[in-house]
């Protein structure tokens, strides 16, 4: 968790998951004394979208 000022908690760095960002912004707005959490964490990767959406979006191999 970042530093604290006046209730304000900033969140920074790199999460391996998308949803690891979300439970991590929840947890800290959990913290006694926090009345805003800013978001700046950032992702590897999208775990919240569907995998079929992510196949189909893929490019064909060439051959197959």
């Amino acid at each position: 968790m970042g530093p604290l000022e006046d209730g304000v908690v900033t969140l920074t760095g790199r999460l391996e998951r998308r949803s690891d960002v979300d439970m991590a912004v929840g947890a800290a707005s959990r913290v006694d004394g926090v009345v805003a959490v800013v978001d700046q964490l950032s992702y590897r990767v999208d775990d919240t979208r569907p995998v079929r959406a992510a196949v189909e979006a893929e490019e064909p191999v060439a051959g197959t």
